[in-house]
């Protein structure tokens, strides 16, 4: 039974879920939170649920609790879903959630009205979302008093000037790289992979080109692939004579973790911003690059 002190938190990936735990850690001991419990709004398909799965573990490892919906099932799997949180909330109206654009999130913070929002964010769009929770203060002001805090792992002054009523806390990942404070390292490089095909960012053949260039100029020897890339691509990088890993834990873990590459290479994506927050301190290198699409080569 929820009580008033107590926060629900809403994930849908397991990056969002490594996030949630280290607000929770970040606030031990503090009563930002009171008794914070997790609830994961499981995708329908993909490797997403396998590390979703992992992470809940060790979740529930930290004295977190968590529950697993399914609101992507068909039917009224939403509407069951938003009944469960709602009866899940209780009394309390202080919510986290990883996912402001959620349609169930939405759904559920419009029912609540919450007196306290939290937003973990992982640095994909980190300014862009502190601007629009300003927004939304300014024109809610005069009939709510909500709480509105960002917990990113972007650097404060990476995402302007924090708005008036939004506050902006910086998460340095204290939580992870005190549970594996000093992974194994190895010769050579790793290569954090990047959807950028998947998602019509750049052309297949300009990304194994960049590759292959990486493999020959950085001594790249493993790839890490991220969840959403597809094993046809895949495929064809192993082809270019790298290992490749799918981790089944979010890439941060699995980087911090070890064993890790003496430099870890990573494209755009969302590891550009919490890589090397999350390998400070390892003795490891971050090199970020970017792909020349005209060009067929990495930039670094």
């Amino acid at each position: 039974m929820s009580t008033e002190c107590s926060t629900l938190a809403l994930v849908e990936g397991p990056a969002q879920l490594l996030d949630v735990i280290e607000l929770a850690h970040a606030c031990e001991g503090g009563d930002d939170l009171g008794e914070l419990r997790v609830a994961v709004l499981a995708p329908a398909l993909g490797r997403g649920r396998e590390q979703l799965r992992g992470m809940v573990a060790l979740a529930r490892q930290e004295g977190l609790a968590v529950s697993w919906h399914e609101p992507r099932s068909g039917g009224a799997s939403v509407a069951r879903t938003v009944r469960n949180l709602l009866d899940e909330l209780g009394p309390t109206r202080r919510l986290v959630v990883a996912d402001p654009f959620s349609g169930v999130a939405q759904v559920l913070i419009s029912l609540v009205r919450p007196t306290d929002l939290t937003v973990v964010d992982d640095g994909g769009a980190t300014a862009e979302l502190v601007q629009h929770l300003a927004g939304l203060r300014l024109r809610r002001a005069s009939e709510e008093r909500t709480r509105l805090r960002v917990f990113t792992s972007v650097p404060r002054g990476a995402v302007g000037p924090e708005p008036l009523g939004v506050e902006v806390r910086r998460n340095d990942y204290a939580w992870l790289r005190g549970r594996w404070p000093g992974p194994e390292i190895h010769d050579g490089a790793d290569l954090v992979g990047a959807p950028l095909v998947e998602a019509g960012e750049v052309a297949v053949t300009a990304y194994l080109a960049a590759v292959e260039r990486l493999v020959a100029q950085q001594g790249v020897t493993r790839y890490l692939a991220h969840r959403g890339e597809s094993d046809d691509k895949l495929e064809q990088v192993r082809g270019l004579g790298v290992d490749v890993d799918r981790p089944t834990l979010p890439l941060e873990i699995a980087v911090r973790r070890g064993p890790v590459g003496a430099t870890v290479i990573a494209f755009p994506s969302v590891g550009v911003h919490t890589l090397p927050v999350v390998l400070a301190g390892s003795g490891v290198r971050t090199l970020l690059c970017g792909v020349a699409d005209r060009q067929a080569r990495a930039v670094c």
